[in-house]
């Protein structure tokens, strides 16, 4: 279904763009915390723990990983959507279909699984942390 951009359609379409800029800022957050996770991580787990824990140690340090490739690319995602919301805002007679509504969705759907991934990861290294404290290193999946 394709449509012209109306004036409605256009303020929808400023809206789309605001919560564009509030996804940069989430994601730009999270690059922040996992780079703080990743400074934790390394800081207090690369030396001190024993082979012992040296499976718990890999698993965690794959998830951080993972989160920051994931964020990575949704960042990417975020700002290819955020061209194309600024390139149809600029035209005033431009024709749309539902792709950039499922765009729109998609990418909310990600950040909620960003969201739900970076709560897992961090109480799973805070975890880690409060066991290493304690002396007792075997939490987290054992």
């Amino acid at each position: 279904m394709e449509t012209i951009i109306d004036q409605q359609l256009s303020d929808e379409l400023q809206d789309m763009f605001l919560q564009n800029k509030l996804w940069l800022s989430d994601i730009l957050f999270y690059e922040d915390e996992v780079r703080f996770f990743r400074n934790m991580f390394d800081k207090a787990f690369s030396q001190a723990l024993n082979d012992h824990h040296l499976n718990q140690v890999q698993h965690i340090d794959s998830e951080i990983t993972a989160l920051k490739n994931y964020l990575d690319e949704l960042k990417n995602m975020v700002l290819d959507h955020r061209r194309l919301l600024e390139s149809l805002l600029d035209k005033s007679k431009e024709t749309i279909g539902l792709d950039l509504i499922e765009e729109n969705t998609r990418i909310i759907e990600k950040i909620k699984e960003l969201f739900l991934s970076v709560q897992t990861v961090k109480a799973k290294l805070v975890g880690l942390v409060e066991s290493a404290r304690e002396g007792n290193v075997h939490l987290l999946g054992e």
